[in-house]
């Protein structure tokens, strides 16, 4: 049975507590996106909050660029706030390990004159190259990303993020058996509009089949041991009338 996206229109406001002493979540108090899934036996809620995060820290780059971040002076350190960080969470409803889920994102790139584009898979950074195409993956995964551009150079950056199924596997070698299906989408992203300006923020919406249609082949090419599910470029996106 292939699973069936059923986004819904509802938003409410995010709350993301912080432990006694520490720095608040950029996301506490952010609007708050919501829909829910079903698809075979995975079922469930998904809600997805979007915030500015306000300085380095509160992204945790350190983690990514080890000593280069911590070494970093306080204007380097600047250049990384104001853009939009994303966090999307999953409240699940099956049983046992139909729970367990991915989420994986690609990236369209572009200068906002026209004179390049750029559209790819975006793993997490340790994963870069290796042959899983999850950006976040577990029991009920919850996906973070802080996407930057410390130079302002002029730039329209949107993401599709998909939360999909984890696949079963052919019990001969353990390689994936069962195509891997997209159970709910949104597209978000942020622009800066000439260099130097400030990100500007876009906000996150739910997308259809069809987003997810358009970047089968590039999975196909990318992972080709693993399946995925096709669909049919057909659904509008959401709030684009």
């Amino acid at each position: 049975m292939q699973a069936t996206i059923r986004p819904m229109r509802e938003s409410r406001t995010a709350n993301v507590p912080a432990p006694d002493g520490e720095p608040r979540s950029p996301f506490e108090g952010a609007p708050l996106l919501e829909t829910t899934f079903e698809g075979g036996t995975h079922r469930g809620r998904v809600t997805v909050a979007m915030a500015p995060i306000p300085h380095a820290e509160a992204a945790g780059w350190e983690a990514v660029f080890g000593t280069a971040m911590q070494g970093a002076s306080p204007e380097e350190r600047e250049a990384h706030s104001g853009f939009p960080g994303l966090l999307a969470r999953v409240e699940p409803r099956g049983r046992g390990y139909n729970n367990w889920l991915g989420w994986i994102q690609f990236v369209n790139e572009r200068d906002p004159r026209g004179t390049s584009f750029s559209s790819e898979h975006d793993p997490i950074w340790f994963l870069q190259g290796k042959e899983v195409p999850y950006a976040a993956v577990g029991y009920a995964p919850t996906f973070f990303d802080a996407p930057t551009r410390p130079a302002r150079r002029a730039v329209l950056w949107e993401a599709d993020l998909f939360l999909c199924t984890v696949p079963s596997v052919a019990p001969a070698d353990g390689r994936p058996e069962s195509p891997l299906e997209p159970l709910a989408g949104v597209r978000w992203g942020f622009r800066i509009d000439s260099d130097g300006a400030a990100p500007t923020p876009i906000a996150p919406r739910w997308t259809g089949d069809w987003a997810w249609a358009s970047w089968v082949p590039v999975l196909r090419r990318r992972f080709p041991g693993w399946k995925f599910a096709d669909r049919t470029p057909a659904v509008p996106l959401l709030g684009s009338s």
